[in-house]
């Protein structure tokens, strides 16, 4: 015999693999270290970045769509980030805030207008109240720049109060019924303070039957979406045309 036992070098060929499988990490783990650090250089929170990423391996999107997605929503985090930049705290509410408007279709400069809109400057809290009115507007098939200037002239006239307690809409602007389906390619995000206010007003308004099926997630604000690949389209070029036998 030579020495070498076969079972025995499978179980170390085995082991060997194990750990260098367990030293790699997930296939996610990589891009959080990654965009964590990019965060911590650029100045904006992670906890969106992080938050994109958890959603998309709980969807189990192939993580180089994962991270198309959160770079892209790292660039409008440092975009807002530049607007939000003279804020002494709350600076990260103001952030992320943006970027969701940002992410709706908003422009820095037009985020900008609704900073310079009121006669006193807004804080942070007051900032990203103001940006999320942006974006849920936009949410409800309203033109960017019409939201922008009803928001800003909101502002002008009542400043910060000029925003409801839920932070989600300017007070005197009459909405029209949102879409029924939210932007292809975009998730709903989350408002927690606003969509608890929301909810508990549209309960009272409402009877059971009527609240009952309905979505909440068609009157918020979205970013990008990032939905788990349909079966038998991995590795399918989204937009391919490529069609199965059977018809749609």
């Amino acid at each position: 015999m030579n020495g070498h036992n076969p079972i025995r070098v499978m179980v170390l060929a085995s082991l060997l693999a194990g750990g260098a499988a367990w030293a790699q990490g997930g296939p996610f783990d990589g891009l959080r270290g990654e965009m964590s650090a990019r965060a911590a250089a650029d100045g904006v929170p992670e906890g969106p970045l992080l938050r994109k990423i958890r959603e998309g391996e709980a969807k189990h999107v192939p993580p180089p769509r994962v991270k198309a997605v959160v770079v892209r929503l790292h660039e409008q985090l440092v975009a807002a980030r530049a607007v939000c930049s003279n804020l002494a705290t709350d600076g990260a509410e103001c952030i992320e805030a943006g970027a969701v408007a940002l992410g709706s279709g908003a422009t820095p400069e037009q985020l900008n207008r609704v900073l310079t809109a009121p006669t006193a400057p807004l804080d942070g809290v007051a900032r990203a109240r103001a940006f999320y009115a942006v974006a849920d507007l936009q949410a409800r098939g309203i033109d960017t720049e019409m939201a922008v200037s009803q928001v800003a002239d909101a502002l002008r006239a009542g400043g910060a109060n000029a925003l409801d307690r839920a932070g989600a809409f300017p007070a005197h602007v009459e909405l029209p019924a949102p879409p029924a389906v939210g932007r292809e390619g975009q998730l709903p995000v989350r408002n927690p303070t606003r969509d608890r206010d929301h909810s508990a007003e549209r309960g009272k308004a409402k009877g059971p039957k009527e609240n009952q099926g309905r979505s909440d997630d068609a009157k918020r604000p979205t970013v990008d979406r990032m939905e788990p690949p349909a079966a038998g389209s991995e590795g399918r070029p989204e937009g391919s045309g490529e069609r199965g036998n059977s018809d749609d």
